[in-house]
């Protein structure tokens, strides 16, 4: 054996550590746009000694971080005071108690965040003690320290696996992972089912072990119940049953005093809610989305904390009105308000205060059919829920009353981008109040809905002035469905539409010609369910020279698709269930396909061609 030569590694120059720590902190690898922040990490270079780790790990630490101060903490911190040998393990502090800005948004999407590879790989180095995640087996040998476990969850999770968390006594998190979080379908029942089981004796004997839990989760296992000993759990901050069997929750739960988020939804068996709801007054986030509570528990206005409360169902029992809103001032977010038909007295909807609920991004009110209610009853309901300004979206669902609001004319709905009216019972075509829809409307929603007249919408004027306003955002999109009396206007649709869908709107007939000529901007069409539609060539196709996506399914008279070649901005082609028209678009045999062979891509019954 040959021997090798020693060779004693330098500490960096001063100029080589500044380039190192200037690939990592700055975008582009470039600090000349940020002359501030170059002079202050210039000094925190200095202090790095020559320590290439040290530069590089405080360099990923700054990427993105445009904050003067921030930079300045660094570079003033006390770490600095320490000997060389313990600069690294205080930069891992320094990482601890500044993670949270370490996180940076995905471009890609919006609601998500990212983490830059260093920073991650320190992350799993400072937490390593304290965090597990558990892969397909037990855990064998557990640390003192560990607060926070994260699995894998397979189809049947066995109590064995978790049996040495009974040495845990300071868990904090309990919170089980899978990557695919939709239910299955039954194909022969159609019915929703979960694939998830885990042993009782995780939930009876296990969990009233750590007292000192503050996340669970259960979430999409198949238990129909929890154990009155949830209510042990006295420190828990977070409990997500979403996607479970669940029917109701034990009472016990109601002491929980300091949780403040429940997660419910899509917990489609779950009919009641605890009666006592009230007593869990640090309750901040609470959904119950698609599940079948009948009503609300009693005062549920004294969640004085609620930020997020996604439906409220009013019922006819004192302290379960419309009026328990009142004091929710907080509420964040969207709101479905259900069971409005329940409102005895008009003035409870007035109670309820909407006007004053300045967070709210989205609203959805709903009415349910109710023989005993009254017409006028509906209209001075639905007259008392103005809502404040700064709503964004609104829905208007089972309404019955003669007339929309007066507040639909005014500054309340100044910000509203999307409109949706369905199943509307409305027994008057008149709509003259809507002297002008809101400003930066972008998208309206029509469902089933026989009585509203689009003809009328569009006589007043109201979606031509609309896209005229030169303060306002373009209309942009459409949608009618399920509205069988419905009458195409003559005078067409807003220029400025680049969606439309319609559905079931049976009297379009391939007499009627559908308006969209005058439509340059349009790159979204759907057509479904029309019956009686015999011919697209009212359309002119041809003309609409920004179309990109054509999704035409179930018109079973459709015979003739164009006379003339589909425009050639067209990208997508999609014909589902029409039969006459399949044949006619056959791949070079049917009498359409000259039309569109130049498509690049096609798709009839699901079939690529």
């Amino acid at each position: 054996m040959r021997s090798v030569c020693i060779h004693h590694l330098e500490q960096l120059s001063f100029e080589d550590c500044w380039w190192l720590f200037e690939k990592h902190a700055f975008v582009n690898e470039d600090s000349s746009p940020y002359p501030k922040l170059k002079e202050i990490g210039k000094e925190i270079v200095k202090k790095c000694k020559g320590l290439p780790l040290a530069a590089k790990t405080l360099g990923a630490a700054l990427y993105s971080e445009l904050r003067v101060k921030e930079w300045e903490n660094v570079l003033n911190s006390e770490m600095w005071d320490l000997p060389n040998d313990e600069i690294l393990p205080a930069l891992r502090r320094l990482f601890a108690t500044k993670g949270r800005s370490f996180f940076q948004k995905s471009n890609s999407h919006k609601s998500y965040f990212m983490m830059h590879d260093h920073i991650n790989n320190l992350a799993r180095l400072v937490s390593g003690r304290f965090c597990t995640h558990l892969k397909d087996d037990k855990i064998n040998k557990i640390p003192n320290e560990l607060r926070h476990l994260s699995y894998a969850r397979s189809e049947y999770d066995h109590f064995e696996i978790f049996e040495t968390l009974n040495e845990v006594n300071g868990l904090r998190t309990f919170l089980p992972l899978n990557l695919r979080t939709a239910p299955q379908l039954d194909k022969v029942s159609k019915n929703r089912y979960l694939e998830f089981h885990a042993s009782n004796r995780v939930w009876n004997d296990l969990l009233s072990e750590v007292q000192y839990l503050r996340v669970l989760s259960l979430c999409y296992y198949e238990i129909t119940d929890l154990p009155d000993s949830i209510s042990d759990l006295k420190h828990l901050r977070y409990l997500d049953l979403s996607n479970t069997l669940i029917k109701s929750l034990p009472e016990s739960v109601c002491s929980l005093y300091n949780l403040q988020t429940l997660i419910l939804h899509d917990c489609q068996r779950l009919v009641e809610l605890p009666k006592m709801m009230c007593k869990m007054i640090s309750l901040r986030h609470l959904d119950i989305r698609h599940r079948r509570v009948k009503e609300m528990p009693s005062q549920m206005g004294q969640l004085k904390s609620s930020q997020n409360l996604s439906n409220y169902k009013v019922g006819r029992q004192s302290g379960s009105g419309i009026g328990e809103l009142r004091e929710l001032s907080h509420i964040h977010g969207s709101l479905v308000i259900e069971g409005l038909q329940n409102v005895v007295d008009a003035q409870d909807a007035s109670n309820a205060n909407l006007v004053g609920k300045q967070y709210l991004d989205e609203l959805e009110l709903e009415w349910e059919e109710d023989d005993g209610v009254e017409i006028n009853g509906a209209e001075m309901v639905l007259d008392n829920l103005q809502t404040h300004s700064n709503l964004k979206r609104l829905t208007i669902k089972g309404y019955g009353g003669s007339r929309f609001p007066y507040w639909f004319g005014v500054a309340s709905i100044i910000n509203m981008v999307s409109l949706s009216i369905r199943e509307l019972m409305v027994r008057s075509r008149d709509i003259a109040q809507w002297r002008e829809l809101p400003p930066l409307l972008q998208d309206i929603t029509i469902t089933n809905s026989d009585s509203l007249s689009l003809e009328s919408l569009l006589e007043e004027g109201l979606l031509q002035r609309n896209t005229r306003n030169k303060k306002a955002s373009c209309f942009r999109s459409l949608m009618l469905e399920d509205c069988p009396e419905l009458i195409f206007p003559i005078q067409g649709l807003p220029s400025s539409l680049t969606s439309f869908s319609i559905a079931n709107c049976n009297k379009f007939t391939s007499e009627v010609e559908f308006g969209l000529q005058g439509l340059p901007s349009l790159t979204y069409l759907q057509i479904s369910y029309l019956r009686n539609l015999r011919s697209l060539d009212g359309l002119k196709l041809q003309l609409l020279t920004s179309l990109q996506k054509l999704d035409i399914c179930s018109c079973p008279n459709l015979q003739s698709l164009t006379e003339e070649r589909s425009p050639t901005s067209l990208s997508l082609l999609k014909i589902q269930n029409c039969p006459l028209l399949e044949d006619r678009c056959k791949f070079g045999t049917g009498e359409d396909w000259p039309h569109i062979a130049h498509i690049p891509h096609i798709v009839i019954d699901d079939q690529v061609l």
